[in-house]
């Protein structure tokens, strides 16, 4: 695990029941969807990460394309850095592996020392479990830290000009490709989890982009203003949030994993009806996700 440098870090950002009396107060289908009194195999969808999985947690997504049944599985890992999700020393996060052997997704034939994932189901040209990672916002406030209070990014490109609103000026100004270049370091470790993954046999892996909100004023209202996030410039959550999710597709890249862009417009800004609280998807934008994932698997999108 990586060392803790203050005391934010140990704590969640939001307020983790609030998402799951949320999450849980959703709509469900009173009918189900499928003959009653069928018994199906039903492949499973994996979405791995930081507080934005809990959303898929306890969800059946129907195909558009096939009308097949998905069963969504989310494995949230509390307060999810990079440096938790892999190290050297101790290898994947052991939560993660707690889970997927708990599901069978992998097994291991000499107590833990060598996993192998399993097929999600039992027909021809079946792959392993497709995974849905989600890392970065614990990482993007580590680095917030680093460049100190009132610091914000020089604007790099047009659309991250779009994101210097009218404040105070900063405390000083940093080069976007040195914080471009701290976040690829800080994020290694999620790469090497990837390969990790990899290794083990999961080859259908999607990388989760990172997105905006237009407003947090729902955020505040539910979970309050953290006290550590008063000290930041608001030009420079915006930007480094953008160069976040600039090293994410590229991580995906390296990896040769598939990288997904959250339902977001041209600014990389989320619809207000995808989001509850601006931060973690309605059952809406949950779907939409879903949706994405599959026109994947099903070959709809190449």
């Amino acid at each position: 695990m990586q060392e803790r440098t203050a005391a934010l870090v140990d704590a969640a950002i939001c307020d983790e029941d609030e998402i799951l009396k949320t999450v849980a107060g959703e709509p469900t289908s009173a009918n189900g969807w499928a003959e009653a009194g069928a018994f199906y195999r039903v492949p499973a969808l994996y979405f791995i990460g930081d507080s934005r999985v809990m959303p898929f947690r306890n969800a059946v997504y129907v195909s558009p394309y096939t009308a097949r049944g998905y069963v969504l599985r989310s494995i949230h890992l509390r307060c999810l850095h990079a440096g938790d999700f892999y190290s050297a020393e101790h290898g994947l996060n052991a939560a993660l592996i707690g889970t997927f052997a708990t599901d069978q997704a992998m097994i291991s034939n000499d107590e833990g020392a060598h996993w192998t994932a399993t097929a999600s189901e039992d027909r021809a040209g079946a792959g392993t479990s497709p995974l849905v990672l989600f890392c970065g916002p614990y990482d993007v406030h580590r680095v917030l830290q680093e460049l100190g209070p009132g610091a914000d990014v020089r604007p790099w490109d047009e659309r991250s000009q779009r994101h210097t609103v009218t404040v105070p000026p900063p405390s000083r100004l940093v080069g976007a490709d040195e914080v471009s270049q701290r976040i690829l370091e800080m994020m290694q470790p999620f790469a090497e989890g990837i390969r990790a993954l990899q290794a083990i046999g999961f080859t259908r892996i999607f990388v989760h982009g990172a997105y905006r909100s237009r407003g947090a004023e729902r955020f505040q209202e539910r979970y309050g203003q953290a006290k550590w996030l008063r000290q930041y410039h608001p030009n420079a959550l915006l930007k480094v949030t953008l160069l976040l999710d600039e090293a994410m597709r590229r991580i995906a890249l390296e990896t040769s994993s598939r990288y997904l862009a959250a339902p977001v417009d041209a600014d990389g800004l989320l619809a207000e009806e995808l989001t509850w609280d601006d931060v973690h998807y309605s059952a809406q934008g949950a779907s939409e996700v879903a949706r994405c994932v599959v026109s994947v698997l099903e070959g709809v999108v190449e």
